[in-house]
């Protein structure tokens, strides 16, 4: 959650998260799955949506990007 899909930075985070968790061992698709969402309106009303969809999927962790995602994830 955070950022934009569009938004070099975002990717390039999402690169090296990714990168980061294959080198301890954790591969996307065969022992973690990685969700990853970009708001369209970065709305409060939007954070607490998509904090709230993570948080029924019941993950063993969350992470963010932002303050404004964070608060979302903890209210």
């Amino acid at each position: 959650i955070g950022g934009s899909s569009n938004d070099t930075s975002s990717q390039q985070r999402d690169v090296t998260f990714r990168d980061a968790m294959r080198g301890l061992g954790w591969i996307d698709g065969r022992n973690i799955k990685i969700e990853v969402r970009f708001p369209t309106t970065n709305t409060v009303d939007e954070n607490r949506a998509a904090a709230a969809e993570f948080v029924a999927l019941n993950p063993d962790a969350i992470v963010t990007t932002g303050a404004p995602i964070l608060g979302a994830c903890i209210a």
